[in-house]
């Protein structure tokens, strides 16, 4: 069977097992139709390489990130930051709201989230060159002091630890005294396998912490694994992302 990457852009590939290309790596996920006739570039990630989330374009040349119009839109459905005005949010951070990103990439969606609607971000990333073009993005953005970055381990990070931890440095830092338990949303633009290898973990911490979960594009259905919770997903009618509780 060929590779269906390969047979777009004009090349013969014969797929070494399947949804493993040797040229294109692991297809994992890969929707023919959805994925290869929208783009110039074909998204084929090296995933079969490790990577838990995707970064690098197929050819190398640029990475790919959730747009800001995405996280703008999935931030807004959580129904949960309605009440910040946007038209003052980047000078007055809003101290009860937290999104934490597994796998951040170049902090996008914490720096989407910290332009338009003034909350902290903390971004968990594995790789060190990753992690720089991250600081890079928030130092010119000017946005260091509400999103952060660290080296971290997906698959070993205590998510309930992470969740309280933020919720102290909230209340720390809040100004006037008491505030309300503050707002906490996790995102995530995983690969399905990382999905199903982090699928307890988020259901305990929404369970137990009373967090929202946005992950985008690929969700639990994509793992064939079945959401647990109040809230079984709430797909995105563009299918861009799908919210649990």
């Amino acid at each position: 069977m060929f590779c269906p990457c390969c047979t777009y852009i004009g090349r013969e590939s014969i797929l070494i097992a399947p949804d493993l290309c040797s040229k294109c790596g692991s297809l994992e996920g890969l929707c023919v139709k959805r994925d290869l006739p929208t783009r110039n570039v074909v998204r084929a990630y090296a995933w079969a390489n490790g990577a838990v989330a995707p970064w690098f374009t197929r050819d190398g040349s640029s990475t790919y990130s959730t747009s800001s119009s995405t996280t703008f839109d999935a931030l807004t459905a959580t129904g949960l930051l309605q009440n910040i005005d946007l038209n003052n949010c980047v000078n007055s951070h809003i101290n009860n709201g937290v999104v934490i990103d597994l796998g951040c990439g170049d902090a996008n969606i914490l720096r989407t989230a910290a332009t338009f609607f003034g909350i902290k971000g903390i971004g968990l990333e594995i790789e060190d060159v990753v992690l720089t073009e991250a600081n890079v993005q928030i130092k010119a953005d000017n946005l260091q002091h509400l999103v952060s970055v660290r080296k971290a381990d997906l698959m070993k990070i205590d998510l309930i630890e992470e969740v309280c931890q933020a919720r102290e440095m909230l209340i720390n830092d809040a100004v006037g005294g008491d505030i309300e338990e503050p707002i906490v949303i996790i995102t995530m633009y995983l690969l399905p396998d990382s999905l199903k290898k982090l699928k307890l973990k988020l259901q305990e911490v929404v369970a137990k912490c009373n967090v929202t979960v946005i992950i985008f594009k690929w969700n639990m259905d994509d793992c064939n694994e079945q959401w647990e919770g109040k809230v079984p997903g709430v797909k995105d009618e563009q299918g861009r992302f799908t919210i649990y509780r």
